[in-house]
Order: C-alpha cells, then structure tokens, then sequence
C-alpha cells in the first residue's frame, strides 16, 4: 500500500484496519454519496470574492466571520467550529460556500467551504474511519493515472454500450455529472450479473443417459383418473421433448396452490423410470413426503416407489435397496442429499419447494445423478431475473390455468371481535361432516396473543372430541399419525402452525381460520388458504388480526392469481425474505437490484447465453 503516492504508514494502518490492502480494494472504496457544487441547481451556494481577513472568535463558542463580495452585493457569513479557516482563507480569492442564509440575523451559516475549482462539480464523500475524504481523493487519483484492466469482454460491452472499467472507476470517483454516475454502476451491475452466471454451475452436454421413446408419455397420460389442463398437457410434452436433447434437463415448473405442478412432474418422472433410471423427489417436510408417495402409488402403482426421511422404520434397507436399484423412485426430505443416500442409476432430481433449501444441499443431490437432470417445483413465483441468477439458465415453465373442479376460496379479513361468530360457522361445518384449519403463527411464543398453547384451551371448550393438535415440536411419527388421524376422521378441527403450507391434501376441507395474520408473508396466506377448495367444495378462509383494512389483507380479498400476490409480496419485503434460505451460498449483491435492474439482467444473461 504505501508503494501508492499520498499513503503513508498512519493511513496504510488505517486501511489496512479496514480490510483494504490492494489497489483494487481502495477502488471499490465505493462513495456514501456525493456533494453538489452546481450554482444553478442550489441556492444554498454561494461563490464570491474573500474582500476581509477573517476574524476567528473564540467567545462561547468557535467561530470564524468573514465577508464574500458576490456580483453587487456582499454576503456576511460565519463559520462555527471551523477555527481552520482562519490560516487558510486568501483575501482576494474566490470561494464556494454551501450553507443557509439566518433571516433573523441576516448572516449567512457556513456548513462547507471550497476553493473555486470545486464549481460545478459534484464531490464525492466517504466517510472512513481515521481518512479524510481529499486523502482519498488524492489516493484514488493516483491509482487511476495507471491503466486499469477490463474483466468484461469486449462484445458484452459494446453490445450494452458500456464505458471500460477504468472510465467506470474514474466516473464513480470523480463524475462531472449524474450521467456518469449512471454510466459507471451500469458497468459494474453488469460485471457482478456477469461474475454470477459465470460462477452457476455450467452445463455440460449429455454423456450418460439415452433418452427415446417420446410417444410413450401419451399412454400414461390416457391412464390418469381426470384431465390435463391444456398448460398440463403442454409443458409435459415439451420437457419429455428436451429430455431428448444433446443438454440434460434444467427446468423449472411454477404454478400457483393447487395448478397441478406434481402430476406434470410424476409425468415426467415415469418417462425416465420406464427407461432404467431412478427418480428422487426430495421435499422440505416428511408430511409432504408422505402426501407425494400416496399420489404416486394411486396415479402409478407399477411403480416400485419408497420414502425416505429420518424417522423412516429399516432406514438402511431402504438404502441398500436405493442403491442395488430395487427401487424406482425416491420421494424424502433433505436426507436425499446426504452422503449415505447412494443411487444405482439417478436420471432425475426432483426438487418441490426448491426455494426452502440451500444452495448446498441442491447441489449436493443434483450431482448425483448421472447427467444432472433437475425439475424445479415451486408455487411461490418468482421474477425471472432472480431465478436466472440463482438456478442459472434455467428453462420456465408457468402454469396458468387451474385443473378443472378446482374450487374457488373466498377470503374475507376480520378483526377478533368477529371470533365468535366463526366458531358458530365452524360448528356449523362439522356437523355437515367438513374439515377446517386453525393456523397461528407460533407455539408458545410471549409476542402472540394465539399461540398454539393459549388457542387450544379457546377451543377445547367448544370442540373437545373434534380438536386435532400440529406443530414442529412434535415427534415426527406422532405428527405423522394426527394428520392420518384427521384425514380419516369424517370431521375435525386441526389446530396447527404454518407447517400445513404445503403437504396436506383433504378433499373435504373447507374453512380456514388464520389468527394473528400479521406475521404471516403475504405469499405464505395465499400458500395456506391453498390446503381448502381441492375437492368439489368451495373453501372459505378468515384472516383475522389487529389491523383487517391492512392492503395485503384487502389484496387477499380481491385476488386468488398467486403471481400478482408474489409480486406484489416482493416489493413488500424484498427478494431475500421472499426467497428464503435460497440465496445462501451466492455472494451478496452491491449493485443489482434483482428488480429494478431485471432488464439489464436479461440482457447480461442473453448475451452470456449466446457465447456459451
């Protein structure tokens, strides 16, 4: 560091204090904001000419006066704790001062003082521990006067029409105007968008698998108990067409609740295991699990399918069985992608709610299959920018129109004075033999009124032999019995936490009562209203809270489309909370904004998609 003119051994210390040991790394000193020193834009700046020594005064509290001649009249002004400007300031130079004219004292209040070389310009601030801003300034220049190496290839460049990386720096540090400032974090937006596809795993051409037989599909498809829906049907043929392909599968199905994304994936999955090769469904809880394997021995039950999850009986049999390829198909939770989970010939990944999982964990089973084909299921949509530079260059496929006999839910917001009266309904519901969901948001937690603890002694009064009891807390096996408890059951009342979002599928469920609503995610109600109207009942959901004219509450209300609550849910909380847990593993974004920037990133990635 101290080969770079203007750093001595005390600022060496101090960056070095900071993490910042190369050239490179004082660069990206990136400014906390900048000054403006425009006349025209700013009346609280003034330029003039020093026409009087200043006076420092040291009586109560600091302060220097002195008078600027500007044009044909002359300004009075007064420094506060700025002793300084005492020793530096030249009668008969011209200078720039920022401040706010006092009317009362007809005095103008000095906060910044420049020499005139500063007009005009805008002047970037810092703000670093133990240097100031000139000493950075005067680093920086130094480094500049060196030339500084693109990582950026020329054509992606020229194609976006962007500066080089040395004119981005220079802009960043030294703009003459916001246009420069735009200019130069265009540069660097696309640099990280482009480290980021660059760093995705990249994918390979096909070496293992061999797929034919497309017509084979159709006679599953004939098979099933009810319908495809027309974007069903669509999206079926169109990945069994680009198993086909030279490149192995990469794709991802996003529906809203209750579209149909598992039996377009079950489709897909029984095209690869009629050719030799196993599948593996991996889900982010044992319920669901279970729910998946029950579908899939109804829908195919020539198909040799297992679970897998921790609290399985005989656990390593179902292993040896997995890898000696005793077993077609393998539907568990995140245990699939331990190291003791070996397959004999894993075709297809399968990853439902891929959002709930980590990058290392995906990862971890994906490479286990022969050519790292991978379906991605999820029903929280997500802005395609955003899945591009998680998943990389991931085919979509959207899911539109619901299967028919699906139920519309009718979604109403209440305040808790409204309780009573849907216990009655509830009593009503149960003697017509229906089934209902009580959702809260936590166990025993101090911060909510309608824990677990306190709602189930509400209830129990009205509901004793009805009232089912879920939560996260319990053992897996009794979870697992009270689900098929309820199920069985020709009427009850489950009283759970948000675990129910996804995996339970009872036809005769049909309200839905969710208590402190607040601290649910706008996309987790729509998720949890979700578990009603899949038989042909119509559902009805109460979201009940402090605040029932909330606008996500009213948006609840106006609209079943799960894209438009999505989208409206990422502008609310901001693609992490959305995302979850997926974004754990990538590098943290400095510039980019995944939705303000989505179209620059569909550029970036396009242009990166063509030179592959």
């Amino acid at each position: 560091m101290q080969s770079i003119k203007g750093v001595g051994p005390k600022t060496s210390v101090a960056l070095k204090s900071l993490g910042i040991y190369t050239k490179e790394d004082v660069l990206n000193i990136f400014p906390k904001r900048y000054t403006s020193y425009f006349l025209d834009d700013d009346t609280h700046i003034k330029k003039g000419t020093l026409i009087h020594p200043p006076i420092l005064s040291r009586h109560k509290v600091l302060k220097v006066t002195f008078k600027l001649q500007i044009e044909d009249f002359i300004l009075s002004c007064v420094a506060y704790q700025q002793p300084f400007l005492k020793h530096i300031l030249v009668q008969g130079e011209k200078y720039l001062v920022r401040g706010k004219f006092d009317t009362h004292k007809k005095i103008f209040i000095v906060s910044q003082l420049k020499p005139i070389k500063y007009e005009n310009k805008l002047i970037s601030v810092y703000d670093v521990p133990e240097i100031k801003d000139h000493r950075i300034h005067q680093i920086i220049q130094s480094i500049l006067s060196e030339p500084i190496e693109d990582t950026l290839p020329f054509y992606l460049r020229e194609q976006l029409n962007l500066v080089s990386r040395h004119q981005a720096y220079q802009w960043i540090h030294f703009p003459k105007n916001e246009i420069n400032i735009d200019n130069a974090l265009n540069y660097f937006k696309v640099e990280e968008a482009w480290h980021l596809f660059k760093g995705i795993m990249p994918i390979k051409k096909r070496q293992h698998l061999k797929l034919t037989q497309f017509n084979q599909i159709e006679q599953y498809v004939q098979k099933l108990p009810f319908e495809l829906t027309e974007d069903q049907e669509k999206i079926v043929h169109h990945i069994v067409s680009d198993a086909q392909k030279i490149y192995p599968l990469k794709h991802l199905i996003q529906g809203d609740v209750g579209s149909g994304k598992t039996v377009v994936a079950f489709l897909v999955a029984v095209y690869f295991m009629n050719q030799g090769y196993q599948v593996a469904l991996m889900v982010p809880t044992e319920i669901l699990a279970i729910q998946h394997l029950e579908t899939m021995q109804t829908l195919f039950p020539n198909i040799k399918s297992v679970l897998l999850t921790s609290s399985v009986e005989h656990k390593q049999t179902i292993i040896d069985n997995i890898q000696h390829g005793h077993v077609d198909c393998v539907i568990g939770t995140h245990m699939l992608s331990s190291k003791d989970v070996k397959f004999h010939q894993l075709g297809l990944v399968i990853i439902d709610e891929q959002q709930k999982f980590g990058v290392d964990i995906r990862k971890n089973i994906i490479q286990k299959a022969l050519d790292q084909d991978v379906m991605y299921l999820t029903a929280t949509p997500i802005p395609r920018t955003l899945l591009r530079s998680i998943l990389g260059d991931t085919t979509i496929e959207t899911i539109q129109t619901l299967p028919k006999g699906k139920q519309p839910i009718k979604t109403i917001s209440v305040s808790y004075d409204a309780l009573s009266g849907i216990i009655n309904q509830i009593k009503q519901a149960l003697i017509h033999e229906q089934h209902i969901y009580v959702v809260v948001p936590a166990i025993d937690s101090d911060h909510v009124t309608y824990n677990i603890l306190h709602t189930y002694h509400v209830l129990k009064s009205h509901f004793n032999e009805d009232l089912y009891v879920l939560h996260g807390q319990m053992p897996k096996h009794e979870q697992k019995k009270i689900v098929e408890t309820f199920k069985k059951s020709s009427q009850g009342v489950l009283l759970s936490t948000q675990m129910i979002e996804v995996g339970i599928d009872i036809k005769t469920a049909t309200f839905m009562v969710v208590l402190e609503a607040e601290y649910f995610g706008l996309s987790q109600l729509h998720q949890l209203r979700g578990r009603l109207g899949r038989g042909n009942l119509k559902g009805i959901c109460y979201v009940v809270s402090k605040k029932p004219e909330d606008e996500r509450f009213e948006l609840l209300e106006k609209t079943s489309n799960g894209f438009e609550i999505s989208e409206h849910d990422l502008y609310l909380r901001g693609p992490g909370d959305l995302l979850g847990k997926v974004q754990s593993g990538l590098p943290p974004t400095k510039f980019l904004d995944f939705i303000e920037d989505a179209q620059l990133i569909q550029k970036t990635h396009n242009i990166y998609k063509s030179m592959k």
